[in-house]
């Protein structure tokens, strides 16, 4: 439940702090003193998108902080485990607005996005506006209610289960169909890997056949050449040749050393260049021997590049990437042999998934038709005690009327008869004022009594009601105040008098500035706050009794 409010610097609040207990607390005031601007900034603070225009005059930013009890609130003590936020039986929300537009929002000291503060607000506040009536006209609420009322979390997580597990089904299916190919694409493609798989081209193969390509193409070339070069060093036929003319060159040197010992050095380069000639020709030799004229290899390796040349140009693209291309078509055929048997298999199984929706759709509706019975009948109950004795509420429940959806295939609708001898009509075309608030009431009351937050808070919901209806709600309310901790803001003495507890919200002007403050009021300035209401500032003994009378016979236990 929430245990405390603290607001700063919002609208004409400059700080005002209120402690809340158990039950049903009342809040009146002037008008204009300030009561809606609380809920306005309990809505900042629970999630309500940042509006800097909320920011008292002449400060830089507004605060609101929540305190609330949650010893008792399961839903949202899984909430701040899951979002491993402190586990403790209190919550504390606050919200900051600066004047640039900027939002901080805390959960137990801890920043929180958002969509996450207002996910969590809605284990522990649930807001009933003077306009809920709007909200109500709309079967998407309406449907909200009915779920609510009949308490059936576990039929509505099936329906959700299975409504999603389709989904999943019917991606996946498509998914398959868009990635695997047509007959003619398959035919395509094993062809072409065909014909990759009889050129049977290795990796690095293609670079191989190219270089063997240019051996082959030029060895007669080559081989006349070594020849020739082998010639010029030692085996030219006349004698002249290298490795003769160093010999000859030693010779003469070896027999001038001993008269010019200077050119020792000279003979010594010599004998190795001699040296070097005679390996080079060894080399040489070696090389003619290794080099093969092969005509009939050398077309062979010919013939090869030129089905792997056909075949890149096919392909558009490179001779030597022939091999990976083949791989990739492999793969290819392999994934779409797999996507066929997973496609086949997801086809199984939709008929089940489906066949398993339907089932929980028809079992979430009859429990909604069962519980629109019941809720039919108290809400119809709720009319006549606010003095609308011919009014009775219908809601329709028509099965598979809707494309299946996480909420189910029913189509709900709220319909209603005002008077005797009138035929219902949608809540949505109900025109007068205070029928539609009596009707709006009496369902909110109804609702929350089977609804799992903890904390209501019931803004002027009383509008367009009074007389005896008036000492009715007050009394519903009350009612209500015994399942779940109430704040109320009203101007009837009526409902007023019905609290538990009170509070008065007054607007004082102080120099030149303006600001409200929240008193709680003990039971003689509530019978003095009631007789307000009643009479006006002026207070009259007529007043004073007829607020007495009230307390003593409306705040019944």
């Amino acid at each position: 439940m929430l245990r405390h409010i603290y607001i700063k610097n919002f609208a004409i609040i400059q700080e005002l702090s209120l402690e809340l207990m158990e039950g049903m607390t009342v809040i009146t005031g002037e008008t204009g003193a300030g009561k809606s601007i609380i809920i306005d900034a309990l809505d900042m603070a629970l999630g309500e998108r940042a509006d800097n225009r909320w920011i008292r005059h002449g400060s830089e930013r507004c605060d609101i902080a929540l305190s609330f009890d949650i010893s008792h609130i399961p839903l949202a003590k899984q909430w701040l485990h899951d979002h491993d936020l402190v586990d403790a039986q209190e919550c504390v929300i606050r919200r900051s607005i600066t004047k640039d537009g900027r939002s901080r929002h805390l959960v137990n000291g801890q920043p929180v996005t958002l969509s996450e503060l207002k996910a969590l607000s809605q284990q522990l506040v649930q807001i009933h506006g003077q306009h809920q009536h709007q909200h109500l006209v709309k079967r998407e609420q309406q449907r909200h209610l009915l779920d609510e009322f009949a308490e059936h979390p576990l039929l509505l997580a099936e329906m959700k289960h299975t409504f999603l597990h389709v989904k999943q089904i019917e991606n996946q299916i498509n998914a398959l169909h868009e990635q695997s190919q047509s007959s003619a694409e398959k035919e395509l493609l094993r062809y072409q890997l065909q014909e990759l798989d009889i050129l049977a081209l290795q990796p690095g193969e293609f670079h191989m056949l190219s270089t063997q390509q240019e051996q082959l193409t030029h060895a007669e070339s080559l081989l006349h050449v070594l020849a020739e070069a082998d010639n010029i060093l030692t085996q030219h036929e006349d004698g002249f040749h290298v490795k003769a003319m160093l010999e000859k060159t030693i010779h003469m040197l070896a027999l001038g050393q001993k008269l010019s010992p200077t050119i020792a050095n000279a003979i010594t380069m010599l004998d190795s260049a001699l040296v070097e000639v005679s390996e080079a020709s060894s080399e040489l030799k070696q090389a003619q021997t290794s080099i093969a004229v092969d005509p009939a290899k050398l077309a062979d390796i010919e013939s090869r590049l030129s089905q792997a040349f056909q075949l890149a140009r096919k392909h558009k693209t490179t001779p030597d990437a022939l091999p990976a291309l083949a791989e990739q078509m492999t793969t290819q055929l392999s994934q779409d042999e797999t996507h066929a048997e997973t496609l086949a298999a997801l086809q199984n199984e939709l008929p089940i998934a489906k066949a398993a929706l339907t089932k929980a759709a028809a079992s979430l509706c009859e429990s909604r038709k069962k519980a629109a019975k019941k809720l039919s009948k108290a809400v119809t109950e709720s009319l006549h005690h606010l003095h609308m004795q011919d009014a009775a509420l219908t809601i329709e429940v028509d099965q598979n009327a809707e494309a299946p959806s996480a909420s189910g295939t029913c189509r709900i609708e709220f319909w209603v008869a005002t008077n005797k001898g009138q035929p219902a009509q949608p809540l949505a075309k109900i025109a007068s004022g205070g029928e539609i608030s009596r009707i709006s009431l009496a369902i909110q009351v109804v609702t929350a009594k089977h609804g799992q937050t903890p904390t209501l808070v019931f803004d002027e919901v009383d509008v367009g009601i009074g007389g005896a209806t008036a000492a009715v709600v007050g009394q519903l309310l009350r009612q209500l105040g015994a399942h779940a901790q109430l704040l109320c803001i009203t101007h009837l003495p009526q409902v007023a008098a019905c609290g538990h507890h009170h509070v008065r919200i007054s607007k004082l002007t102080e120099t030149d500035t303006t600001h409200s403050t929240l008193i709680p009021l003990d039971a003689a300035e509530r019978i003095d706050e009631i007789a307000r209401m009643l009479g006006g500032e002026k207070l009259t003994t007529e007043a004073y009794a007829h607020a007495q009378s009230l307390l003593s016979t409306e705040a019944l236990p």
